[in-house]
């Protein structure tokens, strides 16, 4: 269960999301965003001015969610910070960031994929991290969403819940998948794919990552 903290940014986040313009990409005010827990402390994290247009750096929101696919999980705070890697110490080369809803069947089919291919493109340092933002009734998903989630696609990457959804930054809750490619070694969004484009994001990751490997 989401603890009373992320309860309270939940409450607060949707009343963001309601008094928007209702186009799914709510304007949350910056007060309203978490900043506290784990990741990335403030000064080991690029700082602002952040944006939500590709060659901007991302916020670092957090999140609660798995962190390493387990059987015995258990929610725990998750950042963005946690995925840069400024000097390449982590090994990190691209980060996709992706959100799901669990009515999505373009998602389902997705994520049935995503393992494999993190098989294949993790040891080119392809790192993933997915938002869970709505169960099968187009509500806030709670943990109980999330494990069954995992669980059906055998997630082996982190992956969290984003019942506020906070990656309405990014993109419509109305057309997921969203898919962002970030660089992280200074968090900055290279590419965004919404809907179902599979082909085209993962031909740019392809590119993306042989390019950095003759670097």
């Amino acid at each position: 269960m989401l603890s009373r903290g992320s309860m309270k940014n939940f409450w607060l986040l949707s009343a963001a999301t309601i008094l928007s313009c209702g186009t799914g990409a709510p304007e949350i005010p910056p007060e309203l965003i978490p900043s506290g827990g784990g990741g990335a402390p403030a000064d080991l994290y690029p700082p602002g001015p952040y944006g939500t247009n590709e060659g901007d750096t991302l916020r670092d929101l957090e999140f609660e969610g798995y962190p390493t696919p387990d059987s015995e999980q258990k929610l725990e705070l998750i950042r963005l910070g946690d995925f840069y890697d400024p000097q390449g110490d982590k090994g990190y080369q691209l980060l996709l960031l992706n959100t799901a809803a669990a009515w999505c069947q373009p998602c389902r089919i997705e994520h049935a994929d995503l393992p494999n291919r993190l098989e294949e493109y993790g040891p080119q340092g392809l790192v993933a991290f997915s938002l869970l933002y709505q169960n099968n009734n187009g509500e806030p998903p709670d943990e109980t969403t999330l494990k069954t989630w995992t669980d059906s696609f055998g997630i082996n990457f982190p992956m969290a819940l984003d019942p506020s959804y906070q990656m309405g930054l990014y993109g419509p809750a109305e057309t997921p998948p969203l898919n962002l490619i970030v660089d992280p070694r200074d968090m900055r969004l290279l590419k965004r794919f919404i809907g179902n484009q599979e082909g085209p994001m993962w031909a740019f990751i392809e590119a993306e990552l042989a390019a950095r490997q003759e670097d």
